[in-house]
């Protein structure tokens, strides 16, 4: 009798898991039997398709099938007991010893989970978290101390309870994050992708240094899908780092190009980043006020970026893609126009049903079904569609698994009060100075985003630091978008800047370099969420939307300069003085009041900047007459 593979194993296992959770859609399924099955699916596929690794095959196989059986069986035990753990008292109902087995069984697996997919540094962060959880009561001073969990209480506080291992973050990744990702299984399993880069180069392609701006656009098209400036890399990179090259983007430039348009995709609405569902549920809002709130900042972003990928195909002299090159705009509307349409049904739904965000998700994911099946091009089959289902439980994994460890941390942190601690330090040592907190707010989620995934660097500088700005006044959703927007720009900062890392790879450049060209060309994008807090009123649904809309304008206008300044070029290479003026003037354009004097003054620094480049560039033309 020959055996079913592991591979083969894993793909049934991942199709059963989209089809429960395709029912959460449309039936009430209680958090005590979702979360545990959710969590058991992950676990179970996690074990099967990263392996244990060792020279002998027997002795990683049967460690792995243990591994699966103990995941199966502390996740269904839970399932099976949710209604009495939902109504135990821990004096009147202590737990049992098996009890207290199974949650240090469980936070094991979430630890070794861990360490297979995302490596080491996230998994000694939990060690980090848990070791501190038992050992806070013997460390010396008062800042860090608490009063220590005994193994029985991390089992019943981490375990047994929505405070650690099915908290928040794994709450969010069960509900709507695994059915977005479902979405973009289906539609990248139909060619979506494909549909998506052909539609950016007709628009774009011809132009000057055309594949750059294609980037840019179809990374913005499809990280708005997916939500993952890694996976994002992979993806579109593949396709238009080479082209890049082609044209005659140096090899860094080139993957610091996509490295910089994939990563703004976990910020760009409709479906943004799981991170962002999860800022919703500790923000207190809707994710329809998320995703309205980040419209601005997230164009603002592209914006920038399209600026610098410009200057440089200006002060490079990089042409674009020839008409052979290029397919028919008209023809291509046509083929992939009708892959637009579940993105207006998100949008609308969300206006409907700003906080039953599930069934939002669900009705995306049936519409995209629908929708694929319109056209022959993305027509997907039987094969096609069940490939799709174990694509969406195969994604879903790398979010699901740091999820869990994110809520051991989160955990960790509400219990001993340190995030509260850390927080109220913040705001003891910048006192009444906002800007100065959110300097040092930003600092801590860059730090934290460094080899973590955004959604695990979030959630700990919601606990830590966020708290800091909200008590210095500055509006909760703004202040939750600023920590958000830091610790998805992570990705691009230096040393340890993971999706530059990636884009390094198809380039074949230098994965530093790479990731300081991605970091140099992308300062504009550091600047913008300090903006949200000078300027509340750009972030729609805070103030007026048409003060906010002038902001929005004004500020395009900067970031444009700005990128300019940083690239060295705006009509004709600049100098020193021209790039300082440049960029002195953006900034001040930038965060000027509409009836400041700090505009009258912008204006003439960036007229001294432009107006040499102008009369310069004129010469020739006055010589010849």
């Amino acid at each position: 009798m020959e055996y079913p593979s592991r591979k083969q194993l894993a793909y049934i296992t991942g199709i059963i898991w989209a089809v429960v959770q395709l029912t959460t859609g449309f039936t009430t399924v209680p958090l005590g039997v979702l979360l545990p099955s959710h969590l058991m699916f992950a676990l179970i596929i996690c074990f099967l398709i990263y392996p244990f690794k060792s020279r002998w095959k027997s002795i990683s196989a049967a460690l792995d099938a243990i591994l699966i059986l103990v995941a199966i069986v502390i996740n269904v035990w839970i399932l099976m007991n949710h209604q009495r753990l939902i109504s135990r008292s821990p004096l009147v109902d202590p737990l049992k010893p098996f009890e207290v087995y199974f949650g240090i069984l469980a936070l094991f697996l979430v630890l070794e989970a861990n360490r297979r997919i995302l490596g080491k540094i996230f998994t000694v962060l939990g060690l980090i978290a848990l070791t501190y959880a038992v050992m806070g009561n013997r460390i010396p001073g008062g800042f860090f101390t608490h009063r220590g969990l005994s193994l029985y209480d991390l089992s019943d506080f981490l375990y047994l309870s929505t405070s650690g291992i099915y908290a928040i973050p794994l709450s969010v990744v069960s509900r709507y994050v695994y059915l977005f990702i479902l979405m973009a299984a289906v539609l990248i399993k139909s060619g979506a992708i494909e549909r998506f880069m052909s539609l950016s180069t007709s628009i774009a392609g011809h132009l000057k240094g055309g594949p750059a701006k294609v980037a840019v656009i179809s990374s913005g098209l499809i990280g708005s899908i997916n939500g993952s400036a890694v996976a994002n890399v992979v993806t579109t990179g593949s396709v238009t780092i080479p082209l890049m090259k082609k044209v005659g983007y140096r090899s860094e430039d080139a993957g610091a190009v996509e490295t910089l348009a994939s990563t703004g995709g976990q910020i760009l609405p409709p479906v943004m980043g799981a991170a962002a569902f999860i800022m919703a549920q500790l923000a207190g809002v809707s994710y329809k006020d998320v995703a309205l709130a980040a419209v601005f900042p997230a164009i603002l972003y592209y914006f920038g970026v399209y600026g610098v990928v410009h200057f440089i195909a200006r002060r490079d002299n990089l042409r674009g893609l020839s008409k052979k090159e290029l397919p028919k705009l008209s023809e291509e509307i046509k083929r992939s126009g009708h892959l637009f349409i579940p993105f207006i049904v998100i949008v609308l739904l969300l206006m409907k049903y700003p906080y039953a965000i599930m069934k939002v998700a669900f009705y995306a994911v049936i519409s995209t079904y629908i929708i694929v099946m319109l056209k022959k091009e993305t027509r997907l089959n039987i094969k096609g569609i069940l490939e799709s289902l174990w694509s969406g439980s195969e994604m879903t994994i790398s979010a699901t698994i740091p999820s869990a460890l994110a809520g051991i941390i989160l955990g960790v942190l509400l219990y001993s009060g340190l995030g509260r601690k850390f927080s109220t330090a913040l705001v003891g040592i910048g006192g009444e100075q906002i800007l100065l907190i959110a300097v040092m707010v930003a600092i801590v989620a860059l730090i934290l985003g460094m080899g973590m995934p955004t959604t695990g660097a979030y959630i700990t500088a919601a606990i830590m630091a966020i708290p800091a700005l909200i008590i210095a006044g500055v509006p909760k959703i703004i202040a939750h978008l600023f920590g958000l927007y830091f610790s998805v720009i992570s990705m691009i900062t230096p040393p340890i800047c993971i999706a530059a890392y990636a884009a390094s790879g198809i380039a074949n450049s230098n994965p530093m370099r790479t990731g300081f060209r991605a970091f140099i060309f992308g300062i504009p994008v550091y600047i913008i969420p300090f903006l949200m807090l000078i300027h509340p009123d750009i972030v729609l649904g805070v103030g007026s939307f048409s003060i906010g809309f002038l902001y929005f304008l004004k500020a395009a206008v900067a970031i444009l300069l700005f990128s300019s300044g940083v690239v060295g070029f705006l009509i004709k290479r600049l100098s020193i003085f021209e790039r300082t003026t440049l960029i002195g003037g953006s900034i001040l354009l930038l965060f000027s009041s509409l009836n400041s004097t700090l505009i009258i003054i912008s204006i003439i620094l960036i007229s001294a900047g432009t107006l040499v480049q102008i009369i310069e560039y004129r010469k020739p033309s006055i010589n010849q007459r």
